[in-house]
């Protein structure tokens, strides 16, 4: 186990600080047990709240509202436009530590699989209930509750079952599935 705390990392850590992280506990667990598998959780938190960089603050196109008008009245509009901003800017950090990540576990010969995924949409203060969404039917009523995730391998993955909506409860063994380990007796329920 190790302590983001103990590495240097923070609330205030940005994903590419995790990855710089993440590439020395590979290096060392990978060195010291070359043939054992080995399972990395890890929690990116850079892309919550809050997010109130002033917009002139953050690299294009992200430094003026990309929304601007899109709600009403106007001062939901400015905090969403701020929001938004803020949180897309730290998206595409993200997308891109997320990529040399891939990239690394790829390149290292290991067969891996690679699991991403959101616990929650961000809140903006509840400001988020604002914004229309279109999410499958199969997610019901409460579309503020829908996030995605994101699963793949270096290895051709067998056929999984698709779900229009997926419940978090079930990645778990989705992960499982796509490794090819056996579940136990909780992943085999919630499956």
């Amino acid at each position: 186990f190790y302590d983001g705390t103990d590495l240097g990392l923070g609330w205030d850590s940005t994903d590419a600080d995790l990855l710089r992280v993440l590439r020395q506990i590979y290096s060392d667990e990978t060195e010291a047990h070359p043939d054992q598998p080995l399972f990395v959780f890890t929690l990116t938190l850079h892309q919550h709240g809050p997010h109130m960089t002033p917009l002139e603050e953050l690299p294009a196109p992200f430094d003026k509202p990309l929304f601007s008008g899109r709600f009403k009245p106007p001062d939901l509009d400015r905090w969403l436009n701020l929001n938004l901003g803020n949180y897309l800017q730290r998206a595409s950090l993200s997308s891109r530590m997320l990529d040399e990540l891939e990239s690394m576990l790829w390149s290292s010969g290991r067969e891996t699989v690679l699991m991403h995924f959101g616990d929650h949409q961000p809140s903006f203060d509840g400001a988020m209930h604002a914004i229309p969404k279109t999410v499958p039917k199969a997610a019901g009523p409460n579309a503020s509750r829908v996030t995605y995730f994101m699963l793949k391998t270096s290895f051709p993955m067998a056929r999984m079952r698709h779900y229009d909506a997926l419940d978090i409860v079930y990645l778990g063994s989705t992960l499982l599935d796509a490794a090819g380990v056996p579940k136990d007796a909780f992943y085999q329920a919630n499956t």
